[in-house]
């Protein structure tokens, strides 16, 4: 099970995450990220993970392909608040370089 929220009125938007994502879940996020994305001039977005406590592959595909998205359109995704086990994934997998993580969504977008 998966919980998606995101503010449509914030002028910064930050999609949060709580429970697993995985082959099930991952079509939601990327669903309400693209929405996200094309109610904005510019597809800048940030992903709240304090709440993710499970993410397989297809969860790590999902942020690729919204961040490649967001790539072509001239914004970013940046991750915040990841834990140890996600941020070890992610190393080990080679994406920690694209899919940069902040302490906090206020520090990602600081970093425009």
């Amino acid at each position: 099970m998966l919980t998606i929220s995101v503010d449509p009125a914030a002028s910064r938007p930050v999609v949060a995450l709580t429970g697993e994502l995985d082959i099930a879940t991952a079509p939601a996020v990327k669903t309400v990220c693209f929405e996200t994305f094309e109610a904005r001039p510019r597809p800048y977005v940030v992903v709240d993970l304090a709440g993710l406590y499970f993410c397989d592959c297809a969860g790590l595909n999902a942020f690729v392909l919204i961040h490649n998205w967001a790539l072509t359109g001239g914004g970013w995704v940046r991750l915040c608040r990841t834990d140890r086990r996600m941020q070890k994934m992610l190393d080990i997998t080679g994406l920690a370089a694209t899919l940069r993580c902040y302490p906090t969504a206020v520090d990602a977008f600081a970093d425009i």
